[in-house]
């Protein structure tokens, strides 16, 4: 029976990049396994030299046996259909011993770069003799897997454990600074720096999260809400700009102020109308005015305070006496008697002109009853 009495330390390099978008600069290598063995007879002597066909398996188990095992197989034999069949047709992929060595490097028929080497794996080895159809022998016990020196290097890729770099096909967290400097390419929204885009996402969840000791600072939902706990600064000239967000009458976007109740949904706010002549922006007043006064406006956009129910002090007014708040008014001259006594005589003269209008139409037409006693003394 042949039999392996010899075989090279190799190992098993996976490659890969933990974290898609961001690149690590290293070399390419050839991802196959170098293995060098000697074949000797049951007596310890080496076969003749010829090509001979071989097989190699990967496994999980010392025995190759149960779950997926093998999980990785190569064959070389005359095939041709790299080493299915081995019926001694199409390409001759047989190894060349001599002197009993050979060389062969695993993955050069079968890509071997699929295998996860994060595990302990176990070689298995057949021999099927040096014919054209082979006739396999299983070679034990399995080989495992070990690693030269080199590959506890390659372990923490540049010096840096695995631990280190943040993975995207998992939930991971970053404990440095993180830095993105990808520059956008566009003013769409999967074109910029950072692009979150979940397939899907419930009402109301968090897109987006910034926090300081577990303290929600910053969420954006999947509606698109935005929800802050500290002062929004901006030096833009339209600061804050709200868009109509339908097509209908009324949908004009709004400021709302809720109320302090937990959880209230009570609020008073602004909005603008549906239709605009002109851009107006009112300019508020420099400092607080007195009680009960108003805001008014100059017609230019400037609001100032006014007094409520306050005449105009530029309006021409007719009055009995000198009015401090009037800067254009007419005073009446005479007292108040003899300017009432005077009105009396011409509503007289007005019923001998017009006969037909009853004195209670005329007292009904004065402003004060106090007139109606200035009318009688001209009647008597």
């Amino acid at each position: 029976m042949s039999h392996f009495s010899k075989q090279t330390i190799y190992v098993c390099i996976i490659a890969g990049l933990i974290l898609g978008g961001f690149s690590i600069a290293s070399a390419q290598f050839n991802e196959q396994i170098n293995y060098q063995g000697k074949l000797t007879d049951e007596s310890n002597i080496t076969v003749a030299d010829d090509s001979y066909n071989l097989g190699f398996r990967l496994c999980t188990t010392s025995d190759c046996t149960g779950g997926s095992n093998p999980i990785w197989t190569e064959t070389h034999c005359y095939s041709l259909d790299d080493g299915t069949t081995c019926d001694g047709t199409g390409t001759d992929q047989r190894v060349l011993i001599t002197n009993g060595l050979f060389s062969v490097l695993l993955g050069s028929i079968s890509s071997i770069s699929s295998v996860n080497c994060d595990q302990t794996l176990y070689l298995e080895v057949r021999v099927g003799g040096s014919g054209t159809t082979p006739s396999w022998e299983t070679l034990t016990p399995r080989k495992t897997l070990g690693a030269v020196p080199g590959a506890f290097e390659a372990k923490q890729l540049g010096g840096i454990a695995p631990g280190s770099f943040v993975r995207s096909d998992t939930a991971d967290e970053v404990s440095g600074l993180l830095t993105v400097t990808a520059v956008p390419t566009g003013t769409g929204v999967g074109v910029g720096s950072l692009y979150i885009n979940p397939a899907s996402a419930t009402a109301d969840y968090t897109l987006l999260g910034l926090a300081v000791g577990g303290s929600q600072k910053f969420r954006l939902d999947a509606d698109g809400d935005l929800v802050m706990a500290g002062t929004l600064g901006t030096s833009a000239q339209n600061a804050l700009q709200l868009s109509p967000y339908g097509a209908v009458a009324g949908n004009t976007g709004e400021i709302r102020f809720l109320e302090l109740a937990a959880s209230g949904t009570n609020y008073v706010g602004f909005k603008a109308p549906d239709a605009i002549t002109t851009n107006v922006i009112w300019t508020l007043p420099s400092a607080d005015g007195s009680a009960n006064q108003v805001l008014q406006t100059s017609g230019a956009g400037v609001l100032s305070w006014a007094t409520a129910g306050g005449a105009p002090t530029d309006a021409t007014y007719v009055t009995l006496s000198t009015n401090a708040t009037l800067t254009a008014e007419r005073v009446l001259t005479g007292t108040t008697n003899q300017i009432l006594s005077l009105m009396a005589e011409q509503m007289v003269m007005l019923l001998y002109l017009f006969p037909r209008i009853s004195i209670l139409q005329l007292f009904l037409s004065l402003p004060e009853w106090d007139w109606e006693w200035q009318l009688m003394e001209q009647i008597s």
